[in-house]
């Protein structure tokens, strides 16, 4: 298997990068796959499923947290529905809520309320995000008038440090987001029976499918 290769440095500075980025992507497709194989056929009392989605999500997100972050191993179409790396827990209960009838009074409770939670928790993190990203931009906008003075050198680059420092706290939204979304997903076959568990996943796999669908229709129309 790729994680047990070796691996070897006989790249060019050509291809560095190429060759640093592809085992991102890799390990993020087979992750996809993983991940639904996983709720699918794992009960969600095993704790093993929490730490095998972590740590494929979280390998990736250490190696380039940016290419997560943007989700650019994905469609363009479905990074136009991309929330911090993923799929927003709220928007695919919407979704299952009118695909997996019928469903009992209780049930349709249930999901009301765990897409009432997840909406909530969604704000925050987003919140969060935004914050985080004015905070960036003030200390990047601090650091203008120093980068063009030889006197201010110290100074700019200990506000490029603190930069660098708020960037690294993105890495842990990721994780927060991760985890709700697994929570979501959890909480959700709690709420489901093992037949409509089954088809809740099948009908996540073949929106997405038609994603990457509309995608390449897209990518494949006359120019003029």
């Amino acid at each position: 298997m790729a994680d047990g290769s070796p691996r070897t440095d006989t790249s060019t500075d050509d291809t560095d990068e190429n060759h640093r980025v592809s085992p991102v992507k890799l390990d993020l497709r087979l992750s996809q796959a993983k991940v639904l194989s996983l709720l699918l056929l794992t009960p969600v009392t095993d704790p093993g499923i929490n730490m095998e989605i972590k740590r494929l999500k979280g390998n990736a997100a250490k190696a380039d947290v940016f290419h997560v972050l943007s989700g650019m191993w994905k469609t363009p179409a479905e990074r136009c529905f991309l929330w911090l790396g993923g799929f927003r827990p709220s928007e695919v209960l919407k979704l299952l809520s009118t695909q997996l009838e019928p469903l009992t009074e209780q049930q349709l409770s249930g999901i009301g309320n765990l897409q009432q939670s997840s909406q909530q928790a969604e704000d925050a993190l987003s919140q969060g995000m935004e914050a985080l990203q004015q905070s960036l931009a003030e200390t990047l906008a601090g650091s203008l008038s120093s980068s063009g003075s030889t006197g201010n050198v110290a100074n700019y680059m200990g506000q490029m440090a603190m930069a660098m420092g708020k960037l690294g706290t993105i890495e842990n939204f990721l994780r927060q987001a991760d985890n709700l979304r697994l929570q979501t997903l959890q909480q959700l076959q709690r709420i489901l029976t093992t037949r409509q568990s089954a088809r809740a996943f099948l009908v996540i796999s073949d929106y997405s499918s038609r994603l990457r669908a509309l995608s390449s229709l897209w990518l494949a129309r006359p120019k003029e």
